[in-house]
């Protein structure tokens, strides 16, 4: 078992296991190890992908969860890792944003996966901008500054190529060696861009997540999902995997019914990952819509990295929402609707050059 450190914003990681277990983890994280002990909020981990001798497990701040039986434990330990360290964080609120510099402002893409976030970020960091993160954006909740998250940047796969991350659905974009510049520092906000369109029709859409499941639950579990509307079954992994990907039809209440069910067989399921929906059309016009800092303060409360109740004096109701509102007092914020690349870049440059005023 080896330690390595990480600081990660405001919390000290110390993560110990074999040498060449959570490569992916080490990798999305390197711009964050330390070679000390960290500092700050702290976070004791152990993992132990299993063997012959003992099973696999992870251990958080001494509370462990056997992981025997678990189809894939490093890509639960890195999920669990990465999601505990969100909510251990304390100075900050963090989007589920790119963030990217240009002067001393810096431009945010917010946005569910599947709406073009890192395509765009990737666009503009081949136009001049500079690379602070591809999905994180934390703001310091005393200063109302945005850090640099320089994590690893993936991006979905070009016909033919083959994706290499956990999930097996993304490849690795290689950001050393192409002369983008990675900030450093903090800087203020100065253009939030929100991905997506009013959805109409929403109603008709898909919704879907994975879940993976304890051997000989997955009955009782699917036999009470039959009851959402439209529901589908399948096996990403093939007969006899215990992941399931799971898909309904998105109407009212659906979403609610699915998670109570969820809850309700929480001892029979390892794990449950949100997917996004069919994407949206990217061969339209796009558009661009001015919005008030609470029209993006709304927009922006379901994308969060971390649990909405986390961080001191946001417990209460609408604290969230009104905190959210004065981060982006000062700050430009539209909505951006799918269209070609070109007219996207097109409309950014005219809102960030004063040409459409927020």
């Amino acid at each position: 078992m080896v330690a390595r450190s990480y600081q990660v914003l405001d919390v000290g990681l110390r993560l110990t296991c074999p040498e060449e277990a959570l490569p992916r983890f080490h990798q999305d994280y390197a711009r964050f190890a330390v070679p000390g002990m960290p500092v700050g909020r702290r976070l004791e981990v152990r993992f132990g992908p299993g063997n012959v001798a003992d099973g696999a497990f992870l251990e958080v701040d001494g509370q462990r969860e056997d992981l025997r039986g678990h189809p894939r434990p490093e890509l639960h330990a890195t999920r669990v890792i990465a999601e505990t360290l969100m909510d251990r964080v304390g100075a900050f609120t963090v989007l589920h944003a790119a963030v990217l510099g240009q002067g001393e402002g810096a431009l945010a893409l917010a946005g569910p996966p599947g709406s073009g976030k890192t395509t765009t970020a990737i666009a503009l960091l081949e136009a001049g901008w500079s690379y602070l993160s591809d999905d994180f954006c934390p703001f310091q909740k005393l200063t109302g500054l945005v850090h640099p998250f320089p994590r690893s940047l993936w991006v979905r796969p070009s016909p033919g190529e083959e994706a290499r991350n956990l999930d097996g659905d993304k490849l690795l974009f290689p950001l050393d060696g192409r002369g983008f510049r990675i900030e450093t520092e903090p800087r203020p906000l100065r253009w939030l861009f929100c991905l997506g369109e009013d959805t109409a029709g929403g109603d008709l859409q898909l919704q879907q997540f994975r879940i993976g499941l304890r051997k000989d639950t997955e009955g009782p579990v699917l036999a009470d999902l039959e009851a959402l509307d439209e529901v589908r079954f399948e096996q990403p992994g093939g007969p006899g995997s215990r992941e399931w990907l799971v898909r309904y039809r998105r109407r009212p209440g659906q979403t609610g019914k699915a998670r109570e069910i969820l809850a309700r067989h929480r001892a029979a399921i390892w794990n449950v990952y949100t997917l996004h929906g069919p994407g949206p059309d990217f061969t339209q016009t796009a558009r661009l819509e001015a919005l008030s800092s609470m029209q993006a303060a709304f927009f922006l409360l379901k994308e969060l990295k971390h649990a909405p109740s986390s961080g001191a004096g946001l417990t209460q109701p609408g604290a969230l929402l009104a905190h959210l509102g004065q981060l982006l007092d000062q700050v430009a914020c539209f909505r951006l609707g799918p269209g070609p690349m070109d007219q996207r870049l097109g409309l950014i440059q005219d809102a960030v050059m004063g040409r459409i005023r927020a």
